[in-house]
């Protein structure tokens, strides 16, 4: 991959500020993954190369209007091209940010910005993924406004404030998306603090327009024998809607010189979560279906098993995060912290494709920095993390180990290892099966850094 770019910085007066920055690339990527086709063997694993090239302009200017007062305007144009299976794709993006922040009297300290983007995207498929319609155009116009508010002499503070979308993606004609925090110090060392949220995910292209092979069943072969391969696929639906959760959240802080405690524990509703729904089958091109005319697959180039996406299904989680940091002495410190997640409840028609059953229930991590003298660092990260019941992957432990020298300012040699003591391990599986389980191995590195 080879990358050119630069920046401008420009410091005006009246406290104007002038950023542009710009890049080109242009390269070869590779993936592991899977192609399926229509003839034998109909299914292959092997390593494909995908061909990008792009670039982009960026430009932001800012001005103290003085008073706690100050604007920023930012804008950019980004276009990438991608060349390589499983699709073809050109897209251009064009986006325009506003933000002005001011203080209303000595308690209040407002923020408010709009925001314009544009998208225009042509995409062709493959039999692994394609699309309804080669070109779209993805339109979002967004704004924001929060206040801040200092309540007892500072001891408390309460920030109340909404996001407001409109996009061509969403049913809604307007997603309003609320928030509510509030923190108060309880002495000088300990805060205790509370939020709730409402926050929306607007689908995707591919969750509207898309179609993703699961699978290929030769012709003669399976529950439904035909004359004519089988596709299984996941369809997309223009009739895909935003999924909503309402998150709550309450936590407590403890700080010293050299202990920070944080606790947590936190609450999420979702509501019209992403799910499959069976559908009946059908021959392609055209899409008869079989149950009404099972003569069609005598001229089909193949019968389809449509497995359509829906917002069918609800679900709540709840779990807890403790997090501890420590400063033996000025030169070590030390980090742990564990997460507990759980999935409480799960309902609706469709089988589920949310997070929940990515999730694991435990985590566990610690960490250990230390400066072993004034130009040598030595630090290690081992971390333990639960199984993935939903996905059949196991638990794993990991250790990272990393040395870094500096023998002059400007230069720093650093060597490490990663995922130690582990062994070849699985950590995900990709939901739209397009890619094969990958095995993390252990790895070691060595990087050169000189900065001028």
């Amino acid at each position: 991959m080879a990358r050119i770019g630069g920046r401008i910085d420009w410091d005006g007066q009246e406290g104007r500020e002038l950023t542009i920055s710009a890049e080109a690339y242009s390269g070869t990527s590779g993936e592991h993954r899977i192609t399926r086709t229509l003839l034998p063997p109909y299914l292959t694993i092997g390593d494909a190369e995908v061909d990008v090239r792009g670039g982009f302009i960026m430009g932001r200017w800012s001005r103290d209007l003085g008073a706690d007062s100050d604007v920023e305007v930012k804008a950019y144009f980004d276009s990438h091209k991608r060349n390589g299976p499983p699709f073809v794709s050109d897209r251009d993006t064009v986006d325009l940010d506003f933000q002005h922040r001011f203080s209303l009297g000595n308690a209040h300290d407002i923020i408010w910005g709009v925001n314009l983007r544009r998208s225009d995207e042509t995409t062709v498929g493959t039999l692994d993924v394609n699309f309804a319609g080669q070109e779209r155009v993805h339109r979002l116009i967004s704004a924001f406004v929060q206040d801040e508010i200092s309540l007892f002499d500072g001891n408390a503070r309460l920030m109340i404030g909404s996001k407001f979308e409109r996009n061509n993606f969403s049913d809604d004609p307007l997603e309003i998306e609320p928030s509510v925090r509030f923190s108060v110090n309880l002495s000088e060392s300990s805060t205790f603090w509370a939020s709730a949220s409402r926050a929306a995910r607007m689908p995707s292209r591919g969750e509207q327009d898309g179609s993703v092979t699961a699978e290929v069943i030769p012709a003669g072969f399976g529950p439904m024998p035909l004359p004519v391969p089988t596709v299984v696929s996941i369809v997309g639906d223009r009739g895909m809607i935003s999924e909503m959760v309402t998150a709550y959240e309450m936590g407590y802080r403890f700080r010293t010189e050299e202990t920070l405690v944080d606790f947590a524990v936190f609450y999420n509703d979702f509501t019209d979560q992403r799910s499959i729904v069976p559908g009946a089958p059908n021959c392609q091109p055209g899409g008869e279906l079989l149950m009404l005319n099972p003569l069609c697959v005598l001229t089909a180039s193949y019968a389809q098993i449509p497995l359509n996406l829906r917002n069918t299904n609800d679900s709540q989680t709840a779990g807890a995060e403790l997090s501890i940091a420590k400063s033996m002495n000025e030169s070590w410190q030390l980090q742990a912290s564990y997460t507990y997640f759980r999935l409480l409840d799960l309902t609706g028609d469709g089988t589920d494709l949310g997070i929940p059953e990515d999730s694991p229930d435990h985590q566990i991590s610690i960490r250990s920095m230390m400066d072993i003298s004034h130009n040598m660092e030595l630090d290690f990260w081992l971390r333990w993390v639960d199984s993935l019941d939903g996905q059949q992957i196991d638990s794993y432990t990991a250790l990272d180990v990393r040395f870094a020298w500096s023998p002059m300012r400007s230069l720093t040699l650093t060597a490490g290892a990663r995922n130690l003591i582990a062994g070849d391990h699985v950590e995900f599986v990709s939901e739209v099966t397009d890619l094969p389980q990958v095995q993390i191995e252990p790895e070691g590195f060595v990087e050169l850094r000189w900065n001028f």
